[in-house]
């Protein structure tokens, strides 16, 4: 049965990468929250609760971006939801590890709530994915230490990207 647990987990994993590739901004948080779905699932199955709902709070956070709704959207809302992913991993607690994940999110929202594509990959790759990695670890999900690699990769490239961008323009704005 653990082998059909890391296979939903590989699942999300595909549906994570796969994301990266679609421009429409709402369906591009569709499908990540379908991704992270089934990392609650996968979480909860192979006996991870804190990672299942972390994801399960990222499903709701990615609900509350796409609306229009002024209040699920405020710095009041941000805050909430930064507190539901310090605070809950509180609620399945075994060991230090399991605040990882909680920490990481709560990192990556206030990231994610700015819309500043620097800040939110450059957080995701310093801070956001190592937490998770070591958690991953612990808790043997091979796909999302795999999830978390490829983040934290994607994330550097663009940073390298868009600095080569900015000197690029740099040097042509000298000629």
């Amino acid at each position: 049965m653990e082998l059909l647990w890391q296979i939903v987990g590989f699942g999300a994993m595909v549906t994570i990468i796969a994301s990266f590739q679609i421009k429409d901004s709402k369906r591009f948080v569709i499908t990540q929250a379908v991704a992270q779905t089934l990392f609650v699932i996968h979480y909860f199955m192979i006996g991870s609760p804190s990672g299942a709902i972390q994801n399960l709070i990222a499903v709701i956070r990615a609900m509350m971006l796409m609306s229009n709704n002024k209040y699920l959207t405020s710095k009041a809302a941000k805050y909430a939801v930064m507190a539901a992913f310090l605070l809950s991993p509180l609620l399945v607690y075994e060991s230090v590890w399991d605040l990882l994940p909680g920490v990481a999110m709560l990192i990556n929202t206030y990231y994610v709530w700015s819309m500043n594509s620097k800040m939110m990959r450059l957080s995701q790759a310093a801070i956001v994915s190592p937490l998770w990695i070591a958690y991953n670890l612990i808790n043997l999900s091979l796909p999302g230490v795999f999830t978390e690699l490829f983040n934290a990769t994607s994330s550097v490239v663009f940073l390298v990207r868009m600095k080569k961008e900015r000197q690029n323009s740099v040097k042509g704005d000298e000629k």
